[in-house]
């Protein structure tokens, strides 16, 4: 009764639970949509869109230069304002930008694997996506700022159901060879005008005060962002891309489809609740800023040991029974994705549990360190990548290795953050 009382009270835990509950819901269709899509596609064709995915968002990271974020810890609704116009102008400048390139490319003879050939066939969704990607992160962010939960809510749904349904849709048609990859595609759009409706009101509102002045100050004040946070977003997410990288080029598309279903069917848990506590946490600490650490530390150990105790479940489960229940749900075919899932289980656990404490260092302004910290992160897990090349290990082996690893560098992150937030309350 104590604790229903005291979470009715808290506006975090409310806004944590609202996204939640939306996520649940589009979750809770792709869980029961897999089993189906499963059977309809291939693992290598998985593969392939694991290797899309990829190639997308490491690219579709930098199509604002990060100012999208900068819109949330914005002093005012003018500044932000401006900020927004500027990423809309560099979003669509850069998806320009890299889609020349990849045109470039394609004409080259670069593409000699069964998935590069068909990303070669399939450069015009690269482009939407990367355009599509930026734009619903920048008018997340604006909703984050504003805090239209609701809104956020809305859009995870529609975004599940416009991404599955149509994946089914495709497969019954001559364009069933890129199925999986259009459906991601739609998927991205899903919601997208629904925040877009949204924005329009407060834009007709400050449209008077934006200016070129106005955007040249919020471009040079929040520089720190594309200086440091961008390269350390960037090398943090090369890093989570690059196992779909390694196993499509050493061990093949079918490795690389059973690597990323795992991945995804794991990283359920944080699509459902720590992705929503990031959310919601990085718009409290932004309100509260550089003023109170101890605040901010306080916070971050409560979220942190909450997500601990939630994530051990899942994990558990993960460790001894992957196997059986992917064979048992998806098909025999996906057994081997099972074992993978058992280890890369203590991956997504780590992520889980750190995620949200990840953006601190961006409202401290310390995205300096979170550069350094991601480039050692990096560098860690080439040599892992590296190292089980040299040596022939076989794909299990590199997955327990990666997972080690990649485990290891996300509690490392927690206790950085922790020592920043302590030099902060020292002064």
């Amino acid at each position: 009764m104590k604790l229903t009382k005291k979470i009715s009270n808290s506006k975090f835990a409310k806004n944590v639970i609202l996204l939640s509950g939306g996520t649940a819901i589009a979750q809770i269709l792709t869980i029961l949509l897999s089993p189906v899509l499963t059977r309809l596609y291939s693992p290598e064709q998985f593969g392939v869109l694991s290797l899309f995915i990829s190639i997308v968002t490491i690219i579709g990271l930098g199509s604002t230069l990060e100012y999208s974020k900068a819109v949330v810890v914005a002093r005012d609704e003018i500044e932000a304002m401006n900020l927004f116009v500027v990423s809309s102008l560099l979003l669509f400048l850069t998806t320009i930008f890299f889609s020349s390139i990849l045109i470039v490319v394609s004409i080259g003879d670069y593409f000699q694997s069964s998935a590069m050939l068909v990303i070669k066939d399939s450069i015009w969704l690269l482009s939407v996506g990367i355009y599509l990607i930026g734009l619903y992160e920048l008018l997340t962010n604006w909703a984050i700022r504003n805090g239209n939960f609701i809104a956020l809510t809305k859009t995870k749904v529609t975004q599940s159901i416009t991404s599955n349904l149509s994946k089914i849709v495709i497969s019954f048609t001559p364009f069933n060879g890129l199925g999986l990859l259009i459906g991601h595609v739609l998927g991205q759009s899903g919601g997208i005008v629904k925040l877009f409706k949204m924005f329009i009101s407060d834009f007709r509102r400050t449209f008077s005060s934006l200016s070129l002045k106005g955007m040249k100050n919020a471009f040079i004040k929040h520089k720190d962002f594309p200086l440091y946070s961008l390269p350390s977003n960037y090398v943090y997410t090369v890093g989570n891309h690059i196992p779909i990288i390694f196993f499509s080029i050493v061990f093949g598309t079918t490795a690389a489809g059973y690597f990323g279903f795992a991945n995804s069917i794991i990283n359920l848990p944080i699509a459902l609740i720590a992705n929503s506590a990031a959310q919601v946490f990085y718009s409290e600490v932004s309100k509260i800023g550089k003023d109170d650490p101890s605040r901010i530390m306080k916070l971050s150990w409560n979220i942190t040991s909450k997500l601990t105790i939630i994530g051990l479940i899942p994990l558990i489960i993960l460790t001894f029974f992957a196997p059986y229940l992917f064979s048992l749900i998806f098909g025999q075919e996906w057994l081997e994705a099972g074992e993978f899932a058992r280890f890369l289980a203590f991956v997504s656990f780590a992520h889980f549990v750190i995620l949200p404490i990840g953006r601190v260092l961006s409202v401290l302004g310390k995205q300096r360190i979170g550069l350094y910290f991601n480039i050692v992160r990096l560098c860690l897990i080439i040599t892992s990548f590296m190292y089980s090349f040299f040596t022939n290990m076989s794909d299990l082996e590199t997955i327990i290795l990666y997972s080690i690893v990649s485990s290891v560098s996300y509690f490392l992150l927690f206790f950085v953050v922790q020592y920043v937030l302590y030099s902060e309350k020292r002064g």
